[in-house]
């Protein structure tokens, strides 16, 4: 796989994340398209410390998680479909 996706087919994707610890760049992004790693990076900071206006003093976990294909403006009407998510803390 290149890490593209393909046109009228259907793709496996897996992403782990983990988070850092609060203040330094520690976190994992993994993912996998069609079982091919095509992202890996383990300095991620999605969590900073408390800076007096913004960051945290908690050990803050996820909580959402958003499906959505924001970066593709089409020009005409189109639908993704989205089936068997699986979320886990444990792995697939």
């Amino acid at each position: 796989a290149s890490g593209a996706l393909s046109l009228n087919a259907w793709h496996t994707i897996v992403v782990h994340k983990r988070l850092n610890t609060i203040g330094q760049s520690n976190g994992v992004f993994e993912m996998w398209l069609d079982g091919t790693k095509v992202a890996n990076y383990t300095t991620a900071q999605y969590r900073i410390a408390w800076t007096g206006t913004y960051g945290t003093t908690d050990a803050y976990g996820i909580n959402f998680l958003m499906l959505s294909d924001y970066m593709y403006l089409p020009s005409t009407t189109s639908s993704i479909y989205y089936d068997e998510i699986q979320l886990s803390t444990t792995g697939p």
